[in-house]
């Protein structure tokens, strides 16, 4: 076996410890943070769980200030879970009991898209104490980036081209 062998063998071995570390200590941190739930999140979740989400966040909060003049205003924004499912992340809200969703309110659909882009998620699922779940998902408009994505593309190849012509000329007059 030579020097480079035992260099790669120890390499291959040192991913694997590291990977199965980073693993364990991910578990864990999971656990803590499973323990730290209440009694109707935690029902809350093996109900998202069996609806087949899979939790991505627990207990999210941003904290928000605003200043006007020289007056300062802060606000935190915290739920429960953000959660995944298709491919796309919901912010989990829990309903009270007597607390009625009119999704055709202007102010509700404002307050859904204001949490939503706060959280860059792409909808909301609301929990009652139930168990029913609604499914709101947010479309919002994408921005065309093609025509920033070919510039930056014909502007690399061009750069890559000219640098490549330099590099052949360069090593072209060597050889003579």
């Amino acid at each position: 076996m030579s020097f480079y062998d035992l260099g790669f063998l120890f390499l291959i071995i040192g991913v694997i410890l590291f990977y199965n570390r980073f693993t364990k200590y991910k578990k864990n941190r999971q656990m803590e943070m499973f323990a730290s739930l209440g009694k109707k999140e935690q029902e809350l979740l093996e109900n998202l769980e069996e609806k087949g989400y899979k939790i991505k966040k627990i207990n999210p909060d941003i904290s928000v200030i605003i200043e006007e003049d020289y007056k300062t205003y802060s606000d935190n924004f915290r739920f429960p879970f953000i959660v995944n499912k298709n491919k796309n992340d919901y912010l989990v809200k829990m309903r009270k009991e007597k607390e009625s969703i009119r999704i055709s309110s202007s102010r509700y659909r404002k307050g859904l898209l204001t949490e939503c882009s706060i959280f860059n998620v792409q909808g909301i699922v609301v929990a009652d104490t139930t168990g029913k779940l609604r499914e709101f998902n947010i479309n919002l408009p994408k921005k065309r980036l093609l025509p920033k994505l070919i510039l930056i593309s014909i502007i690399t190849f061009s750069a890559g081209f000219y640098i490549a012509l330099r590099i052949f000329e360069y090593l072209s007059q060597g050889v003579k």
